[in-house]
């Protein structure tokens, strides 16, 4: 496991990658234009969340951690550890496929685990589910993303969340979190936009 990270590139992120990633908000989001790097920077900031360290700021965090990784579709799992395997170590033993013809579960040795969910999920099935993180590559329905925000709810672990896209779709993120957050409304959360020009150097 030493001998491949020391193989992979080490993730230097960009002036506008390092604003979301030194962020102290509980709830951060993410609305950006494609070849920002957004698949990336939520690459990384699961593995961290995982792992209880994040090399950017030298920050331990508190492990186990109990992740929700919410995605379009179950096909996406594919290309999201495509992006994991360029930047950092995972082994076939970490992935679970627990019935499901994709991978659907990580484990860490740390007794850290992703659960990996899809837009396409019953709301009712994830009542009662507990998470410290959730983590979201694009803009979730918003019944799907009421229904694993309610699982924020381990005592002494606030959870944090990081949705991640393309605000292609998904109107109510505009109603419920970016014009509220303008306002001032939402202090325990922090939003940010990028464009393409973010990321030209790569």
């Amino acid at each position: 496991a030493r001998r491949e990270a020391i193989k992979r590139p080490k993730f230097s992120p960009t002036p506008a990658q390092d604003l979301v990633i030194r962020s102290k908000a509980l709830e951060r989001y993410l609305f950006c234009a494609n070849a920002f790097g957004k698949s990336t920077l939520l690459v990384n900031e699961l593995h961290w969340a995982a792992n209880g360290f994040n090399p950017i700021t030298g920050e331990h965090a508190q492990v186990p951690a109990k992740i929700a990784l919410l995605i379009d579709s179950p096909e996406k799992i594919n290309d999201f550890l495509e992006e994991y395997k360029k930047w950092n170590v995972i082994t076939p033993e970490q992935l679970h496929k627990k019935g499901k013809p994709n991978f659907s579960f990580i484990t860490y040795a740390n007794g850290s685990t992703v659960t990996v969910l899809t837009h396409e999920v019953n709301p009712l099935r994830l009542e009662g589910s507990q998470w410290t993180h959730v983590f979201c590559d694009e803009p979730p329905p918003r019944q799907v993303f009421l229904s694993i925000f309610r699982g924020g709810r381990i005592k002494g672990r606030p959870m944090k969340t990081f949705l991640a896209g393309t605000p292609i779709t998904a109107a109510w993120l505009r109603l419920e979190v970016y014009d509220p957050w303008v306002k001032g409304e939402l202090p325990q959360a922090e939003c940010f936009r990028g464009s393409t020009e973010d990321n030209r150097q790569n």
